[in-house]
């Protein structure tokens, strides 16, 4: 029997819940396409990728606040090393920083598609998990002690693309979402495990 990938894992108040594919349709998914406009900090050419999006009643069964609206999760998965800052509403990303802000034609590999595959996702079973121990699985998340809900997304084995090639995904390259749902404001970073 195999083990059901986890897509997404999130953190919150000393619970840890993955996130994983679903059979059937979702409020919450993986990829796709972007739903909310993206302004504020200049950056390009290439658009952010959206990761995933997180539906209330899904945090809300995390008993993490989430007013009103999904949580979007975007990254520049075209800019070497992407680190960010949002505030997001219904309709709009406000993009407060983005480094670097310029893409790369090439990266994380040659002919990097624009969408990731969509994937709606669940909630699994959560579990009691300390931030220490959650922290020591997926290293460098020091920056995220203090948020208030902390999202990582690692490398997926199953959605039929490689998040950063052979080298990156072996690495155990992962996205790392420090989260103010009450403030509706993200901080985004990929760590190494």
């Amino acid at each position: 029997m195999s083990a059901v990938e986890e897509l997404l894992v999130v953190h919150h108040a000393g619970r840890t819940t993955p996130f994983v594919a679903s059979a059937r349709r979702s409020l919450s998914w993986f990829g796709g396409p972007r739903v909310r406009t993206v302004r504020g900090a200049a950056h390009g050419p290439r658009a952010l990728h959206a990761i995933a999006a997180l539906s209330p009643e899904h945090v809300l069964a995390l008993r993490a606040p989430l007013p009103g609206s999904v949580l979007p999760l975007v990254y520049g998965l075209a800019y070497d090393a992407c680190e960010l800052e949002y505030a997001y509403d219904l309709d709009a990303i406000e993009l407060a920083s983005i480094a670097p802000a310029r893409s790369e034609d090439d990266w994380p590999y040659p002919h990097y598609p624009e969408l990731l595959p969509y994937v709606p996702v669940e909630p699994g079973a959560p579990r009691a998990e300390s931030w220490d121990a959650f922290a020591a699985r997926f290293g460098g998340l020091a920056r995220a002690a203090e948020a208030e809900l902390v999202v990582v997304v690692p490398p997926p084995a199953t959605i039929g693309q490689s998040l950063w090639g052979p080298d990156g995904d072996a690495e155990g390259a992962t996205i790392v979402f420090a989260c103010s749902p009450r403030e509706r404001r993200v901080s985004a970073w990929n760590v190494c495990a």
